[in-house]
């Protein structure tokens, strides 16, 4: 792994996890395609060819199966935050369009960490109300949720 680029890395580790995840599923090939759907921000998002080279994870993830065995629904897109994904509701539509059996990968990760907006700011999470530890958005110095 030590020669492998950041990309092939977490493409690995996603393919990997859904290896995990759906087990059984590749056994042999199922009669209907395993459908992975993916949530996220850029460094999972579909490219424009305009953009090459430089390309998300998730465009690869369907070379790492057998053809015919994996359906990628890649609803990632440049720029999003967890609470921007959920509001302009791709979240809902990537809910409305899962079956049972399907898995669904998320990661979003630097567009949540911007402090230089309000609008990116986002909410406390349950994990860290229950901690009883104080919410913070981005860097604890700049600014407080609530």
């Amino acid at each position: 792994m030590l020669g492998m680029t950041l990309v092939k890395r977490r493409l690995f580790l996603a393919a990997l996890c859904v290896m995990f995840a759906a087990g059984p599923a590749f056994a042999a090939a199922p009669a209907t395609p395993l459908t992975i759907h993916l949530a996220g921000d850029s460094t999972m998002a579909e490219k424009l060819p305009e953009k090459r080279p430089e390309t998300g994870w998730g465009e690869h993830l369907l070379e790492q199966f057998r053809a015919g065995t994996v359906t990628i629904d890649n609803r990632a897109k440049n720029g999003r935050s967890t609470r921007t994904f959920i509001g302009e509701g791709r979240w809902q539509a990537l809910l409305d369009a899962t079956r049972p059996g399907d898995v669904v990968l998320i990661q979003f990760g630097h567009n949540d960490a911007k402090t230089n907006r309000i609008a990116t700011r986002r909410r406390p999470t349950t994990c860290e109300i229950s901690r009883g530890s104080s919410p913070t958005c981005g860097s604890a110095r700049r600014f407080r949720c609530c």
